[in-house]
This record gives structure tokens, sequence and C-alpha cells, in this order.
């Protein structure tokens, strides 16, 4: 990214950018000058602040979950794995009214 792009991405960013750049950080690492602009945007932004927050708390607890998910029986995970294969081989053959 040029200087120029940069200075002009910290100064100016809107909320819809912002809103786009914190949804992506759930997926991908942002950029230092993309962490910088969303936080100097923050500082006067209330709603993107909140924004954030409830991100982040969506964030924890669909880590939380995917941790329980990896704890789960083996005798659990076999049956939801036969379960799924059944629906998938129903819906392949055109049984799913």
């Amino acid at each position: 990214m040029s200087t120029l792009r940069a200075i002009k991405m910290l100064l100016t960013l809107r909320c819809e950018e912002s809103a786009r750049l914190l949804s992506d950080a759930s997926f991908r690492s942002l950029s230092p000058v993309e962490r910088w602009s969303v936080r100097l945007h923050q500082v006067s932004c209330k709603r993107c602040r909140q924004l954030a927050s409830q991100l982040s708390q969506i964030d924890q607890a669909a880590r939380s979950r995917v941790s329980q998910a990896q704890q789960m029986p083996d005798e659990m995970r076999q049956r939801i794995a036969r379960s799924v294969a059944q629906a998938r081989g129903t819906q392949a053959h055109g049984d799913d009214a």
C-alpha cells in the first residue's frame, strides 16, 4: 500500500469500511494500516466500538463451541457422522421433500 493511500485510510475511514474490516478480522490478519485505521475510527465512533465488541463476543463464543466440539465423545461424533451421511444420501436420491 502506498504511503499516501495509507494516510488517507488512516484519516478517512468510514463506518462501512470499518465494519467490513472488523468482519474480515475474524478470518484474516489485518494489515497494520487497517488495524490502526479501525482503531482511530473507533475513537470517534461509538457504533463501531459497539460493533467491534459484539463481533469479539461472537468470535469468542464460536471459538468456545469449536473447543467444546473437539471434546465431544467419539461415539457422539460417529452418530453425527452417520446422520449426516444418511441425510446426504437421502438428498442425493431426491427424497428430501
